[in-house]
C-alpha cells in the first residue's frame, strides 16, 4: 500500500535516506527542506528553471483494476 509522505513521516524517511547514504545527513537542514517540499509549490517550475530536465521513466501497474486506461500511484 502506498501513500503521500506526510510531516509525521520525516524521521523515518531520513533515517532512510543517511542508511542508503552511509552517512548522517544533517538533520535540521533535512527536515527544513522536507517539509517545504511536502507543499510541492512550483516543483517542476523550479527544476526547469535551473536548466534541470526530465528524463526519468515511470515503469508502473494499473493499481485501480486491469481495465483503467490510467494510473493512480503516487496520488
Amino acid at each position: 500500500m502506498f501513500r503521500k509522505g506526510m510531516e509525521k513521516d520525516c524521521r523515518a524517511i531520513y533515517d532512510l535516506i543517511c542508511d542508503m547514504e552511509k552517512k548522517e545527513l544533517p538533520q535540521g537542514a533535512f527536515e527544513k527542506i522536507y517539509l517545504r517540499q511536502l507543499q510541492r509549490k512550483d516543483t517542476h517550475r523550479f527544476y526547469s528553471k535551473e536548466g534541470m530536465h526530465n528524463f526519468h521513466y515511470k515503469f508502473s501497474k494499473r493499481l485501480i483494476g486491469e481495465d483503467s486506461d490510467r494510473n493512480v500511484l503516487g496520488r
